[in-house]
């Protein structure tokens, strides 16, 4: 019973995506997916369609019900269900991809002091794409 009283509190919720995450399209082996990434935890992470379409619509407004509303009329069977928004809240809040207090304060800040050494590192260590290896290896496959 106490399970259902959070699931209900949680659809009701009012979550906000950090606006400063920026979403890239890309295709993995074929598949459709969005690139999250994520300079402030220098992190960079893969999402399906529909769960990017799911955390675009958590603007701090929109309740999660309501997100999952608009995910059931836009993907149909492939829709986000309330128990996977849920489990998408959770996974999205234990990489600090939603807007509180303290990244808020973080991301107007520049970020603490370890991350002000990183951003230094970034300078020093300039890193450059030089190729695509795969090319590489499928000419000394042949």
């Amino acid at each position: 019973m106490n399970t259902d009283r959070s699931i209900h509190e949680s659809m009701r919720s009012h979550p906000r995506v950090r606006p400063d995450l920026r979403f890239r399209f890309q295709k993995n082996g074929g598949d459709p997916v969005y690139l999250i990434e994520d300079g402030l935890y220098r992190q960079f992470l893969h999402i399906g369609v529909p769960e990017f379409h799911f955390l675009r619509q958590l603007d701090g407004v929109t309740t999660v019900a309501a997100a999952v509303a608009a995910s059931a009329r836009r993907f149909g069977s492939r829709a986000i269900g309330e128990n996977e928004a849920i489990d998408l809240l959770h996974w999205a809040g234990e990489r600090h991809l939603l807007q509180s207090p303290e990244t808020e304060h973080d991301a107007e800040s520049g970020g603490t002091a370890e991350r002000g050494t990183f951003r230094i590192m970034q300078v020093l260590f300039w890193r450059m794409p030089l190729g695509n290896p795969d090319r590489f290896m499928a000419i000394l496959n042949r």
